[in-house]
Formats: C-alpha cells, structure tokens, sequence
C-alpha cells in the first residue's frame, strides 16, 4: 500500500490501545502480580498479560522483548505479530511496527486489529478490493467489533467500495449472513436494495 508509516501507526496507535485496554479489562481476574511470578520458560498467557500491560505503561521496549518471547513460541500466530506491531508504535518504530501489522493481517483472519487497520488503510488508498476483504474478514469472525457497522458504512458509501464489498459476497463464505442482518444500521434502504441488486441477492 501506498500511504506512509505515520498513517499506519496513528490507526495502530488508535485502534491498537483501545484494544489494549480492553484486553486488561476483559481480564482483570488476572492478577499482574501473579503473571510476574510464573517462570519464564513456562509463561503463555501469564506472557502475553505482560506484554499487554508494558504497553499499556507505555514501555515499547518491554512489550517488544515478551511479544518476540510470544513469537518465538508460536511465530505463526496473527496475534502476536500484532503484539509486536503495537509494541513497536509504542517504542516509535513506525516503519517496524508497519511490516509487523502488514504480516499479522496477511497470517489471520482472526486478528481485528491487523483487519481494521488494513482496511482503514485501503480505504484511505481507495483499494477497495483490499477493504472488501478485510471488512468481510471482521464479519466472518463471529466477533462484536464497535466501529465495524462504521467501516462497513464508509466502505457501502462509494460506488466502488459497494461493488468490491458486492463482488466478495457473491463468493463463498459463512459471513454473508450476519452482514445482511447488519445493513440495516449502517446503510438506507434505498442503499441497501442497491447492494443487494450487485450482490445477487433474492428479495
């Protein structure tokens, strides 16, 4: 993509610690103290409850140092690329934390913060294709994403980005369903009647 790091790491820097501190709240029952104290060797989750909360600090170097504990374990996982990526945004690494989200976003579907921002950046560039995907991506998940009806919306609100999100419904998927039930609170009907021409869709 087209658009420089800066862009990249303020849409990191804004989805990434909201993320962040969501995460700390959904797991509050976790004692800090007690992630402290597992051995290192043996840390999993008790690593990845350190490194969130390094970053919440704002201590970048911490938070690189146990997300690359977190990679060496499971250097696959979608989700601590994106540990890393904020970690290093965080340390002001801008260029380094951009290739670890870009990476993050191709290896999972499953981590929303590499999908929104990838799509918000696609967005920006007008690759619409690119924003169809990982729209449907979020979708997909299953999950309740706060500012998924937004994206979805701008992306609907262009002619281009309606026939990119309509090309990517007529393929295969187990998404399509949840998207339709959710037009309705970001789309007119008069937009929604549309999409649903382009889409293929039977009334």
């Amino acid at each position: 993509m087209r658009l420089g790091p800066i862009l990249w790491c303020a849409l990191l820097a804004a989805i990434g610690v909201a993320t962040i501190f969501a995460q700390l709240d959904r797991h509050a029952r976790f004692e800090p103290a007690a992630a402290a104290l597992v051995p290192a060797p043996m840390r999993g989750f008790a690593q990845r409850q350190l490194a969130v909360q390094a970053i919440a600090k704002g201590d970048g170097v911490r938070g690189m140092e146990l997300a690359q504990g977190l990679l060496r374990k499971r250097p696959m996982a979608a989700e601590n690329i994106t540990l890393f990526a904020q970690a290093a945004t965080v340390d002001e690494q801008p260029e380094l934390a951009v290739r670890a989200i870009v990476l993050s976003a191709s290896r999972g579907w499953r981590d929303p913060v590499a999908q929104e921002i990838t799509a918000e950046v696609a967005l920006a560039e007008g690759d619409y294709a690119i924003a169809a995907d990982r729209v449907a991506a979020l979708w997909a998940s299953g999950e309740e994403y706060e500012r998924l009806d937004d994206l979805s919306g701008r992306l609907l609100a262009t002619e281009a980005g309606m026939q990119a999100m309509a090309a990517r419904y007529r393929e295969d998927g187990r998404w399509q369903g949840s998207f339709r039930r959710g037009l309705p609170a970001f789309t007119e009907k008069a937009q929604r009647e549309v999409f649903l021409e382009l889409a293929g869709v039977r009334k």
